[in-house]
């Protein structure tokens, strides 16, 4: 079972940047039907979660919730049918103007898609796309303590799976020593994104990180050197117990109901 699950997940990712800047190398569909239940969906659309700029799609409030602790994989899931989520941004993420039309669309990061304002913008885009994901889901760098809430001093820091995290005091730092899940949790309602210490890929450290390449999960990002260690990775939180929780018997589309924990 989990080399069909694999399998699958490989498939995801097959397609990833490379690709012009306004050019998908997938012709996606428009999304037919929930994640979650992979039931048909209503002409209203009236419940969906929204991602990094991306809009998707499920059939009741129920499946809002369960979609909203898994977006990566409800996106993923998409992927597998062909199809993509909604791009709605109206800002460029890049200029910060608010947008005219929607002809200069950026593909980055398999089925996911954004508008920018012109080519100059689509260009940018395209080098660093998760500079204006961020920008799309509101996440920002650290600037406050999880522990007390108070500006970080630069001087007070701990390095905590692979990942830099600021403190206001020593006294905050152990706190965060002692409890890193709380840490982080913290610093994901804080929005905050935190770039990993080491240059590599997460999956395979002996390889170099490419940097169009990645997963944004609460706030941590990881970098992979391709996407077949992406969609491994991917595929490991799938076996999540929490997230077959989240998602219920919508995992059948990569194999069923799976055990395993999370990394």
């Amino acid at each position: 079972m989990m080399a069909r699950l694999l399998t699958l997940i490989f498939a995801l990712f097959a397609q990833q940047p490379g690709s012009p800047p306004e050019k998908a190398e997938v012709d996606w569909q428009t999304q037919s039907a929930c994640p979650i239940s992979e039931k048909g969906l209503d002409g209203s659309k009236k419940h969906f979660v929204d991602f990094e700029g991306q809009r998707i799609y499920v059939c009741s409030k129920q499946c809002i919730n369960r979609a909203a602790k898994i977006p990566e994989l409800m996106i993923a899931s998409l992927a597998r049918s062909g199809e993509a989520p909604e791009s709605i941004n109206t800002i460029c993420p890049v200029a910060g103007e608010t947008l005219q039309n929607r002809h200069h669309m950026v593909w980055v990061v398999g089925n996911k898609s954004f508008a920018v304002c012109c080519k100059k913008c689509a260009r940018k885009a395209t080098s660093t796309p998760a500079t204006y994901l961020d920008r799309l889901e509101g996440r920002v760098k650290q600037t406050l303590c999880p522990i007390s809430g108070d500006q970080i001093h630069r001087h007070h820091f701990v390095d905590l799976e692979g990942f830099r995290v600021h403190g206001c005091s020593e006294a905050c730092l152990i706190q965060i020593q002692s409890n890193p899940p709380t840490a982080f949790a913290k610093l994901a309602q804080q929005k905050v994104v935190l770039e990993p210490r080491a240059k590599t890929c997460h999956l395979n450290p002996r390889e170099k990180r490419n940097t169009k390449v990645f997963v944004t999960r609460g706030a941590k990002r990881h970098y992979f050197c391709c996407t077949k260690c992406q969609g491994k990775w991917l595929a490991k939180q799938v076996t999540s117990k929490v997230i077959e929780e989240s998602a219920g018997g919508a995992l059948d589309f990569l194999g069923g109901s799976l055990d395993g924990g999370q990394r």
